[in-house]
């Protein structure tokens, strides 16, 4: 049976020199990179307008490195 990692990816978006990927690729046949939304973790600061904006075109550039 195929070896399966799951990759959470948290405030470190990127994919090159990411050691936490290298890891997993290294280890696994398989990878499932997820990211959950959790801006309770960021208190007592709530991320704003520009933060968000930042965090939604991070995400799309990523979807589309790992595509």
């Amino acid at each position: 049976m195929p070896i399966t990692a799951l990759l959470w990816l948290r405030r470190d978006l990127r994919l090159s020199d990411n050691p936490a990927l290298s890891a997993a690729l290294a280890q696994s046949e398989r990878l499932i990179p997820v990211y959950i939304h959790a801006p309770d973790e960021e208190a007592p600061w709530q991320p704003g307008a520009a933060s968000r904006w930042w965090l939604h075109q991070s995400l799309n550039a990523l979807d589309q490195q790992l595509r």
